[in-house]
């Protein structure tokens, strides 16, 4: 399936729950570094690795705390200049198994959102802002009001 997404020209993707099925060290290798196994960008504002207080026996102990996923795109569309923000959905552990998220932490992604809107806008002057989500189909209108805040 990678491979024939790769051919699709995909500029930005959020991870969904079926995304970490196979498990922490299998999302990393598709989605995660300078050489993913993918060529799109995965983008995931409330995705972290676990802090060792959450997860005294962590995978990654040294990445306690950061994004796993760059939370942000800015592309030119033409003379339009876009950002793009990525959450995924904070029920994964529920919709597939904790142990596939074992390393990994989701919050709701309330407050990365408030936080990347004003960057976006005012410190990259973008035209555009796009919000990328998986959150299932209940919370699909919440962004809106998360983002009129900002």
């Amino acid at each position: 399936m990678v491979d024939i997404l790769n051919r699709f020209g995909i500029d930005a993707f959020v991870p969904g729950n079926w995304d970490f099925l196979y498990g922490t060290e299998r999302f990393r290798e598709l989605f995660v570094g300078d050489a993913p196994g993918t060529n799109w960008n995965a983008l995931a504002a409330n995705l972290y690795y676990s802090t060792l207080y959450d997860f005294p026996l962590s995978r990654y102990p040294d990445k306690a705390g950061q994004r796993v996923l760059p939370f942000y795109l800015a592309r030119e569309v033409g003379e339009v200049k876009v950002g793009i923000v990525g959450l995924t959905a904070d029920r994964g552990p529920q919709a597939v198994s904790p142990r596939t998220m074992d390393g990994f932490y989701l919050t709701p992604g309330e407050e990365e959102l408030r936080a990347a809107v004003p960057l976006l806008r005012d410190k990259l002057k973008v035209d555009l802002v796009v919000l990328l989500f998986e959150r299932g189909l209940a919370a699909k209108c919440e962004p809106q009001a998360s983002i009129a805040q900002s």
